[in-house]
């Protein structure tokens, strides 16, 4: 499942199809980020879905605190608008560069 927020539905789906990661999710959930400035309610709103395994994938602090709060194993990505070294102060349990890394933590 990927849970997201992104402004354009359309947008995010033809990016997840483009870099051929489609076949990796049975749901995705996205909301504007106008609509709800944090991540964490629109997950709480979706627990009744989520799988008994599954990692919180995100590239800013309200993900890593997320996943934490769910208790889902964070992957932090550094390609989106934080720093390795500020992710890394929130203990991640793991920082990759970018989605294209995530078969290095996911088996």
């Amino acid at each position: 499942m990927l849970v997201t927020l992104r402004k354009n539905r359309a947008n995010l789906l033809d990016q997840i199809r483009a870099l051929s990661l489609d076949e990796y999710f049975e749901t995705i959930l996205s909301q504007s980020p106008h609509v709800s400035p944090q991540k964490a309610p629109l997950i709480r709103r979706s627990c009744d879905t989520l799988p008994e395994f599954g990692y919180i994938i995100g590239d800013s602090e309200a993900d890593v605190l997320a996943g934490k709060e769910l208790n889902l194993p964070t992957i932090s990505v550094t390609s989106g608008i934080r720093s390795r070294d500020f992710l890394s102060g929130f203990f991640p349990d793991y920082i990759i560069e970018g989605i294209w890394e995530i078969g290095k933590v996911v088996g």
